[in-house]
């Protein structure tokens, strides 16, 4: 059995960023990628830790404005929760991303935190700032999934939270619980959507450079437009598209697929990429399984196949591209030496 702290020195080997290459590259090989799209994502979650921080301010002045909003105390208490939680997220760091980031439970923490603020500090409670801050930061860790689901129960909490208290949802026309409850769900799928975008930038720059590099190395030769019809030109297009495997990649995958992917075919063993991810074995095991669903390969070393051919992930090369250990004890180095 490997040993834990051998899992953690190949991790950190892995996420080590590779220098530029003399041939103008950036991200040389799939453990450079993940490293750039895990950067973004830790850079992401600080922000919503920011976010957190004044969503609990502006839920004091909200219950200060509004005495039939809820609980003053409730509320102060839970603005000062929301204020130290942030204070320690930002303060641990890549600690902290990566021990919300283990497990789906842990993944799970921060909307069961606002479940339980929305519960208590009915009706129409003020604490709905810190929910949906909460539920930013769910979703800079985690699946889309798994922040729907989140999202839906801190809306049914909202709406719980007003009916314990006696208050109905719709009083003389006024739908504002309702949408309130609404706004959480769309919101936190929002974010998502922008997390999602983080690492797809990251992908289309890496499949960007593989594209400029195979054009500079064979000259492409440009048909005269003017002289086709132009209904001819664009039947040619779309057929094109249609039989080209690049391009679907983005739609068929998410970026946390693709990362797994990345890592499988740098030769990593699914103990190490999710020591690489912050992540457990479990969930490496899900992502690679969603991932020969999606596209449809029948085995890993198949989709590995379909990603380089697609030149997602780089191809194989001679030698070791990564030599010098790093320091896992304080991995916001890592993001300080990627900016």
């Amino acid at each position: 059995m490997t040993d834990s702290n051998e899992i953690a020195a190949v991790a950190g080997k892995a996420m080590l960023p590779s220098p530029i290459s003399t041939g103008g590259e950036v991200l040389r090989s799939g453990a450079d990628v993940v490293y750039a799209a895990e950067d973004l994502y830790f850079r992401l979650f600080r922000m919503m830790l920011v976010l957190l921080a004044a969503a609990s301010a502006w839920s004091v002045w909200a219950r200060l404005a509004d005495a039939q909003r809820g609980s003053l105390i409730l509320t102060a208490v839970y603005a000062g929760c929301g204020f130290g939680l942030s204070a320690v997220g930002l303060a641990l760091g890549w600690r902290a991303y990566a021990w919300l980031r283990y497990s789906r439970i842990r993944q799970l923490t921060p909307a069961i935190v606002a479940v339980i603020m929305l519960l208590t500090d009915g009706p129409h409670s003020p604490t709905w700032w810190m929910a949906f801050a909460l539920l930013f930061v769910m979703a800079s860790i985690s699946s889309t999934s798994l922040t729907l689901l989140g999202a839906v129960l801190a809306a049914g909490a909202y709406i719980g939270g007003t009916l314990l208290r006696g208050s109905p949802l719709v009083y003389r026309g006024d739908t504002g619980n309702l949408i309130g409850a609404a706004m959480l769900i769309i919101n936190a799928l929002a974010a998502r959507s922008i997390g999602e975008a983080f690492g797809s930038f990251v992908m289309r720059l890496h499949r960007l450079e593989a594209e400029i590099r195979d054009t500079e190395r064979v000259p492409k030769k440009v048909r005269n437009m003017m002289s086709e019809p132009r209904d001819a030109v664009a039947a040619t297009s779309a057929s094109n598209a249609h039989k080209s495997p690049r391009g679907g990649w983005r739609a068929v995958l998410t970026a946390r697929q693709l990362e797994v992917a990345f890592l499988v075919r740098d030769g990593l063993y699914q103990d190490e990429i999710a020591a690489c991810l912050s992540i457990s074995r479990r969930q490496v095991e899900r992502l690679l399984q969603q991932a020969r669903e999606r596209s449809g390969a029948a085995t890993t070393s198949e989709l590995v196949a379909m990603l380089v051919r697609s030149q997602f992930v780089p191809p194989p090369r001679d030698g070791i591209w990564c030599e010098e250990p790093i320091d896992l004890s304080g991995p916001d180095d890592l993001a300080s030496s990627s900016a």
